[in-house]
């Protein structure tokens, strides 16, 4: 019974991935010299190519290093967190994907609780553009199956 819950979250987990969205707006700028480290921008593309090819360890890789460049405003390192937690699912490692889903669940509800606003592709409010409410709600239960998984073994 939970298998086949974990299953139908991650397929909308992962459905909901492919909504793109410009990497600018999830940054905030930071100039560049040569032979610098490459900035988080720079980071969140490769994750997404990477994303898109099914290199889903790199894009890991890519996903967390934007994260540690600690460049991204909140509504980019809730696309991170969101992708690496897909990325997770993808090679069966339920319980990093519940994790990372525990960071996402963390900066979701300070976004939502907060009145900073942010903007979508289309101008409108990034929350609504990016199901945040939905996206919350399927996290939260997802680190709960996993939870009533590890707890039942």
């Amino acid at each position: 019974m939970y298998l086949k819950e974990i299953i139908i979250c991650a397929g909308i987990l992962l459905a909901s991935c492919t909504t793109p969205i410009p990497v600018q707006q999830l940054t905030t700028p930071t100039p560049q010299t040569a032979f610098e480290e490459p900035v988080a921008i720079e980071y969140l593309e490769m994750g997404f190519a990477q994303y898109k090819e099914k290199y889903w360890l790199r894009a890991i890789k890519s996903f967390e290093n934007a994260i540690y460049t600690e460049e991204l405003n909140e509504a980019g390192l809730l696309v991170a967190y969101w992708t690496i937690a897909s990325c997770y699912m993808q090679i069966g490692n339920t319980d990093k994907a519940a994790s990372i889903l525990y960071d996402f669940v963390l900066v979701a509800q300070d976004v939502l609780e907060s009145k900073q606003q942010y903007s979508a592709p289309d101008g409108s409010d990034f929350s609504e553009y990016f199901e945040l409410e939905d996206k919350l709600d399927y996290a939260v239960h997802y680190i709960n199956i996993v939870w009533e998984l590890n707890k039942a073994l």
